[in-house]
């Protein structure tokens, strides 16, 4: 529970706007409308698509379910509205996602959203209100050029009571931003969906993503040995054939999978390679908790952005961002060591279990939640 003067949105239930679970101690109209209290989880993905094999969304009903929270989907177009429609186009910020929520939910006691799309505009709506419910924003990247300067022509920040980070590498600028009302915590992952599965293993390794991905390095190490490589990425750099240099034979590039495939192709991996650019943010943290989960040895670049999570030769194998020659050498180095990929596997489920479960991350966001507040209540009432 949250506390005696948190009104429970779903009580020991799960309940998404738009479409209503079961057993909801709430009507929809009362969610609509306004007259309950409680948590609101403000998440990037639309939940009016199916849910029988989307791992995402499984994360945020259990999450709902840990905090009592009702969770908001992105599912309010802003081509709706000519204004709104624009300034999304313009700014890939989710405008009418924000005014839903000040809308629908105008007595909740905290808002969280889960990314800085949503955020940014709340927190622009949000400042101008003399009385506002709480709202707790994570931002995984706020110091792109854009952003700096959304921040200062719109004091954004100024709509935001607690700003978390999910890298250390960001606290340095969020905590200019907000200095007393920052705080890093670590990534979490559905590892009720992501853990190992009994399926046998097959002779190629994985890479997935594409944001910050450093494929060129990638290929010109694979180019070096005899490796074969799955591909899961939208990235364009797939699209073109000469991107991939002499390793184009070794390289199978997929279409868009489900996550029940995803998690197949994971485990029938013999490791997971991450190559990433240095970049100052957590690229690349999602593909390395859900790869830890499932007990996947790694080859990952040492980016400044993920370095709160890998460990080398603890969990993964750890290598200098745009080095081809170490990179081929960590990957052969596990293709040819069972031991080492053995040990490898003991740590990343070690390090899942201590360090990426989705209940802890729930508990570490749920008590800075209740912390902001409280906080809040007692600057009120004081």
């Amino acid at each position: 529970m949250l506390g005696p003067d948190t009104c429970v949105v779903a009580n020991a239930r799960w309940w998404y706007d738009d479409n209503p679970g079961e057993e909801s101690s709430m009507t929809i109209t009362q969610a609509r409308t306004g007259s309950a209290s409680g948590i609101i989880l403000a998440i990037g993905e639309q939940m009016s698509v199916t849910r029988t094999e989307a791992a995402p969304n499984e994360a945020f009903r259990r999450l709902s379910e840990l905090m009592d929270a009702v969770v908001v989907g992105n599912d309010f177009p802003g081509r709706r509205n000519p204004v709104l429609g624009w300034a999304e186009g313009a700014s890939a910020l989710c405008f009418a996602q924000a005014k839903h929520i000040l809308e629908a939910y105008p007595r909740a006691d905290v808002y969280v959203t889960f990314s800085g799309c949503i955020g940014m505009p709340l927190g622009m709506m949000l400042r101008r209100m003399r009385q506002r419910p709480v709202h707790v924003m994570i931002g995984h990247r706020l110091n792109t050029r854009a952003k700096r300067v959304l921040t200062v022509l719109t004091k954004w920040h100024l709509g935001v009571d607690k700003l978390i980070t999910v890298s250390r590498a960001q606290s340095e600028y969020v905590s200019r931003l907000l200095p007393h009302a920052s705080v890093f915590i670590p990534y979490g992952v559905d590892d009720s969906f992501y853990h190992p599965i009994d399926e046998p293993e097959e002779d190629y390794i994985l890479t997935v993503g594409s944001e910050s991905r450093d494929f060129e390095t990638l290929m010109a190490a694979i180019s070096r040995t005899s490796l074969n490589v799955k591909v899961v990425s939208s990235s364009p750099w797939c699209r073109r054939r000469t991107a991939m240099g002499e390793a184009w034979d070794q390289t199978e590039i997929l279409p868009r999978v489900d996550y029940v495939a995803l998690r197949s192709l994971y485990q029938r991996a013999k490791f997971v390679v991450v190559p990433l650019y240095d970049v100052d943010y957590a690229a690349g943290v999602t593909v390395i908790q859900e790869s830890l989960c499932m007990g996947k040895p790694l080859v990952v670049s040492g980016s400044r952005g993920i370095s709160d999570y890998v460990s080398h030769m603890r969990d993964s194998y750890v290598v200098p961002p745009g080095n081809v020659e170490a990179m081929a050498d960590a990957l052969m180095t596990l293709d040819r060591s069972r031991s080492v990929r053995d040990e490898l596997k003991l740590g990343a489920r070690q390090t899942a279990t201590e360090f990426c479960t989705l209940d802890s991350y729930s508990q570490r966001l749920k008590s800075e939640i209740l912390a902001t507040l409280q906080k809040s209540r007692v600057n009120h009432t004081g």
